[in-house]
């Protein structure tokens, strides 16, 4: 049987509050469980295995957009691994 949830948010926020819900999202990643909530409502993730990451940056003048994806199947850890060289560098 299959089920199927939806959770939604998107507010506007400084950037110190978005790296405190980034850092969240990591901290859930290492200990593999995610719960997102609102007044209204609640989805838990348990993320294990391999995570298919997706990054998408788009900047026109200095409207930017930048999205990125996790991917990964619940309680399936037989998922094939691909490399492919990324990096992300915060430094000035």
């Amino acid at each position: 049987m299959s089920s199927e949830k939806e959770f939604k948010h998107e507010s506007l926020q400084d950037r110190f509050s978005i790296v405190r819900y980034l850092n969240e999202i990591v901290n859930g990643l290492e200990n593999g469980v995610l719960e997102f909530k609102t007044s209204k409502d609640t989805i838990q993730l348990n993320p294990k295995g391999l995570i298919q990451m997706g990054v998408r940056v788009k900047k026109k003048d200095e409207k930017v957009k930048m999205t990125l994806k996790l991917n990964w199947k619940e309680g399936n850890d037989n998922i094939t691994f691909t490399e492919d060289s990324f990096v992300i560098n915060s430094e000035k």
